[in-house]
C-alpha cells in the first residue's frame, strides 16, 4: 500500500495505491485518524492505483466517511478500479459515498 496526498483548492486528494489487506489496516487507520484531526474536511480518495482491498478495508473507508461527515465535511472517491468498484457496488457503499470518474470533477464537486 502506498498513500500520497496533495491539496487542491482546500480539498485534500489522497491517492491510495497497491493492495490493502489486514496487514496494512493499522497503517491506514492511523493515516485516516491524522487526517480527521487536521483542519481540512473536504477529502477526495483517488483509487486509480488500488488493486485489491478486502471487506474490513471497506469498513475503514465507511468509518472515515462518517468521521468526516461529523466534522461537517465531504468525502468522495474517484478513479475507482473495476475490482474495487465491484466491491463497492456489492456492498452498496457506492450508494453512500459518491464516486466520480475524473479527479478534477470530484475536487470541483466538494470544493
Amino acid at each position: 500500500m502506498d498513500i500520497n496526498e496533495k491539496i487542491i483548492n482546500n480539498v485534500m486528494v489522497i491517492a491510495v495505491s497497491g493492495d490493502i489487506d489486514r496487514s496494512e489496516e493499522d497503517e491506514l487507520i492511523k493515516f485516516f485518524d491524522t487526517v480527521i484531526e487536521g483542519k481540512i474536511n473536504k477529502i477526495v480518495l483517488n483509487m486509480s492505483g488500488l488493486n485489491y482491498i478486502n471487506s474490513s478495508i471497506l469498513g475503514i473507508f465507511v468509518k472515515f466517511y462518517k468521521e468526516i461527515n461529523k466534522k461537517k465535511g465531504s468525502l468522495c472517491m474517484t478513479n475507482v478500479t473495476p475490482f474495487v468498484l465491484n466491491m463497492l457496488r456489492i456492498t452498496h457503499i457506492n450508494d453512500i459515498i459518491k464516486i466520480y470518474s475524473i479527479e478534477s470533477d470530484a475536487v470541483k464537486s466538494i470544493g
